[in-house]
């Protein structure tokens, strides 16, 4: 015979939804600016629109590896990419918001041998709340700035 207390009692329910709830949010630790240190190898896909009247465009994608230290600043002597259209470094400083796992929109320089070329903009980066991964998109103004639109996913090493 099944046990129905729960079932009858709707305080019964709530109570333990909550307690559920809560568990499930607690396993969960926030983050905090030291979850954006250490290494980091990205992947990603950028598209670059070359006609617009035409709706024509161009992608590639593009490898890199991000060391970031624990202020979330990484710099071009040792982050790197590689795509399709060449070898760049990079730089910038990433900035946790609060304790949420989001990240602060922040500009990126690209170096193409040693000379800066341009400054990419991350609109939108998260943290999975394990920490060990993070997606990100960047240059939204593509269509004013002529930049390439991207999307990163990286993982933690």
């Amino acid at each position: 015979m099944r046990n129905h207390n729960i079932a009858y009692k709707p305080l019964a329910r709530y109570a333990l939804a909550a307690l559920l709830s809560t568990a499930s949010i607690a396993s969960q630790a926030e983050c905090v600016q030291r979850d954006l240190a250490g290494t980091w190898l990205v992947s990603g896909v950028s598209t670059v629109t070359f006609d617009p009247v035409n709706h024509s465009e161009a992608s590639f994608t593009t490898f890199c590896k991000v060391v970031v230290g624990n202020n979330g600043a990484f710099a071009k002597k040792s982050s790197s990419c590689t795509s399709s259209v060449g070898a760049s470094t990079i730089s910038g400083k990433m900035e946790i918001v609060g304790k949420t796992c989001t990240v602060k929109a922040f500009p990126m320089k690209v170096f193409v041998t040693g000379q800066p070329t341009t400054t990419f903009t991350v609109d939108s980066m998260a943290l999975d709340k394990g920490k060990s991964t993070f997606t990100a998109t960047g240059n939204k103004d593509s269509a004013i700035t002529g930049l390439a639109q991207f999307i990163w996913q990286g993982v933690k090493q």
